[in-house]
């Protein structure tokens, strides 16, 4: 069972915003969950003034009456707990999204939903602006992430004054114009093949579709393979995006036993199904480190499915860390391998 993370949070993480306290809402059945989120907040600045919600029906409520209320009553965001429901979570998050268009909402859910690609495009599609992991929280990540969603709903409305400055980020600058000017580049070019073999498709160039079928079956299978390019493209900058939005927690403390602890667990299923032994070597040094826990989790994970895919049934996977002077953490298998070449 991991442990809880200890962070210290970043002074001035709402610098810029034009309240006393950042008013807002908490949707949740669980009465620790909300304890949980105003105990990672209590020392924030602003401070945070957290209305608790069981329903959604309460929210929207809460919401039509502040609406048109002076900028220091309204709500800045609404967090979901997730943690139970994920699913029923995103269905709120379009709910509210459908009569406060303008107010940011986050859902919160286990590390695992958080980092799934296809659960964070749909929570995004559906009217969620971002995707948090927790409870336990890790508190500098939770209240920028809280304080950034409230600088967002003040700067979409039309009643605050166009001065309200962002809440600088603890953790570097957002990608540059270089950056957007490549993924650009990248879109047009799959973009451009799949528009002009589908207008020669459409048109019949090259006569009716039953007297070359071959061509027009070439056609379409490019038409597919750039697709699913697109397709990866657009699943590399959503998890940008989620790092942009959640700006990427660098003051994470990392306990590499409960990285490789979670990861064996994850995977037990896959293991077991295929026949294959896990070997957890005994650490070398207890050694901490700061970073991202979500991000190396992930990393973690990423090894071990390569090891488990690679790797034919009865085969063995160790793992092992070694935290001393560096922190390193191994995967190693007996499958096939890569040739040296």
């Amino acid at each position: 069972m991991a442990k809880p993370h200890t962070t210290t949070a970043p002074p001035n993480h709402g610098a810029g915003l034009p309240y006393e306290f950042v008013r807002g809402g908490v949707i949740s059945l669980d009465p620790n969950f909300v304890d949980s989120v105003r105990e990672a907040v209590a020392n924030a600045t602003p401070q945070f003034d957290l209305l608790s919600f069981t329903k959604a029906s309460e929210a929207r409520d809460a919401l039509a009456a502040r609406l048109l209320s002076s900028p220091a009553r309204k709500i800045g965001f609404i967090l979901i707990d997730g943690s139970a429901d994920a699913e029923r979570a995103v269905a709120m998050a379009a709910n509210l999204r459908a009569i406060a268009p303008t107010v940011e909402i986050l859902i919160a859910s286990d590390p695992i939903m958080a980092a799934d690609r296809t659960f964070i495009r749909q929570a995004f599609a559906l009217g969620a602006c971002d995707v948090l992991a927790g409870p336990p929280w890790s508190s500098d990540v939770l209240i920028h992430a809280l304080h950034r969603a409230a600088w967002q709903t003040a700067a979409a409305d039309a009643a605050t004054p166009q001065v309200v400055a962002e809440p600088p980020s603890p953790w570097g600058e957002r990608p540059d114009r270089n950056l957007m000017a490549e993924v650009g580049h990248e879109m047009r070019t799959p973009l451009g093949t799949m528009i002009g073999f589908a207008q020669t498709i459409e048109q019949e160039t090259l006569g009716p579709i039953g007297s070359a079928p071959e061509r027009y079956r070439d056609y379409a299978r490019t038409i597919r393979t750039s697709g699913e390019h697109l397709l990866a493209l657009f699943d590399d900058l959503l998890e940008v995006g989620a790092a942009c939005a959640r700006s990427i927690a660098a003051g994470e403390t990392i306990l590499p036993s409960d990285i490789i602890e979670r990861s064996a667990e994850l995977v037990r299923g896959s293991i077991d199904a295929k026949g294959l032994t896990l070997h957890i070597e005994p650490a070398c040094g207890d050694a901490t480190t700061v970073g991202n826990v979500t991000l190396v989790q992930q990393s973690m994970l990423n090894l071990l499915q390569n090891a488990i895919k690679f790797t034919p049934p009865g085969g063995n996977i160790w793992l092992k860390v070694c935290a001393a002077d560096a922190i390193r953490i191994t995967v190693r298998d007996d499958g096939v391998g890569i040739e040296e070449a």
